[in-house]
C-alpha cells in the first residue's frame, strides 16, 4: 500500500481485509492532507520571499546579515497534527482488530488500554497488546518496533509517537520558512541582470529570521551599501525550539506515512482476519 499525491490512486495490489477499510480510510485522508500540505507550504514561499538587511563594517571588513520573514500560515500547524493522529490512531485500530482477531475484547480504559506499543527500548517483560492477541500477530508487532532496528530516534514509529505526542499535549507544532544560500557580497542596489562570477567568494547564509549573522570579508569584498547575490533554497519546517525534528515538514510527513502504508499495514494484514484454526 503506498500513497502518493494522487488521492484517488489504487490501494494495494493485494486484497485488503474488510476489517482494515476504516484504517485505510484514515491513512488516504493523511495523504490528501500532506499533498495540501505540499501546495500551501509552495505557494508560501512563492508569495514571502525572505529580505534581508546587509551591513557593511569597513573597519572590520565584515557584513552583519539579518533576514526578515513572516510565519507561514498557522493551518500548516494544524493539518500537520492531523496527519500524525490518523497515522497513530490508525495503529490502535489495528491493534483493536488484533484483539478482536484472537476472540478476545478490547479495553478501552487505562491503565490496560488495548493500544500499539511503541516502543524505543525492548520492554522488561515480554512486548504484550492487552487483553491479548495471538502470537503470530505479536511477533509481526514486534518486528516492526524501533527497538528491534538500528535506528534509534530516528526510526520512523518513534518519531511519530514522539511527535503526535507534542502535537496532542503540549502545543501545535509551529513552522517555519528555513534554507540557505550560497551568496556573494555585492554593491547595492542588487541587479538581477548581472551574474555573480567564479572568482567572487560564496558565503553560507542560513535563514534565520531576526538574528543577525556575521561574516568576515576580504577589502576587495567589501561594498557599501551591499547586497548579496546567490542562489538559495528555501523550505517550510517544523520550528519548535528545542524539539529536535527541525526537517521539511512534507518531507518528514512522507516518510512516516510510507512507513505506515508501506511497512506497518502490510505486515500487520493478515493478523486482523480470525485465524481459521
Amino acid at each position: 500500500m503506498k500513497p502518493n499525491g494522487d488521492a484517488t490512486r489504487e490501494i494495494s495490489h493485494a486484497p485488503i481485509p474488510a476489517a482494515l477499510e476504516g484504517v485505510v480510510a484514515k491513512v488516504l485522508r493523511a495523504n490528501v492532507l500532506l499533498a495540501e500540505i505540499d501546495q500551501l507550504a509552495l505557494q508560501f514561499m512563492i508569495d514571502n520571499r525572505p529580505t534581508f538587511d546587509v551591513v557593511a563594517d569597513r573597519a572590520n571588513c565584515s557584513y552583519t546579515v539579518t533576514a526578515h520573514v513572516p510565519a507561514p500560515p498557522l493551518v500548516i500547524a494544524v493539518m500537520f497534527g492531523e496527519i500524525l493522529h490518523n497515522l497513530r490512531s490508525s495503529l490502535d485500530h489495528v491493534a483493536r482488530l488484533l484483539v478482536l482477531a484472537d476472540g478476545a475484547i478490547p479495553v478501552d480504559k487505562p491503565p490496560h488500554a488495548t493500544t500499539f506499543p511503541i516502543l524505543l527500548r525492548p520492554p522488561k517483560n515480554e512486548l504484550t497488546i492487552f487483553p491479548r492477541v495471538r502470537s503470530e500477530a505479536l511477533a509481526a508487532v514486534e518486528s516492526l518496533q524501533p527497538y528491534r532496528s538500528g535506528d534509534g530516534e530516528r526510526h520512523p514509529l518513534w518519531r511519530l509517537n514522539q511527535l503526535n505526542n507534542i502535537d496532542k499535549h503540549r502545543l501545535l507544532h509551529v513552522t517555519s520558512l528555513s534554507g540557505a544560500g550560497g551568496v556573494a557580497f555585492v554593491p547595492a542596489p542588487l541587479d538581477p541582470e548581472i551574474s555573480t562570477t567564479q572568482e567572487q567568494r560564496r558565503h553560507t547564509v542560513r535563514l534565520l529570521p531576526e538574528e543577525p549573522q556575521v561574516f568576515r570579508a576580504t577589502a576587495s569584498e567589501m561594498h557599501d551599501p551591499a547586497a548579496m547575490a546567490g542562489l538559495w533554497s528555501y523550505t517550510v519546517v517544523l520550528g519548535e525550539s528545542g524539539a529536535g525534528f527541525r526537517e521539511q515538514i512534507v518531507g518528514i510527513g512522507r516518510e512516516l506515512l510510507d512507513f505506515i502504508a508501506d511497512r506497518a499495514l502490510p505486515t500487520l494484514a493478515e493478523f486482523v482476519v480470525p485465524s481459521q484454526r
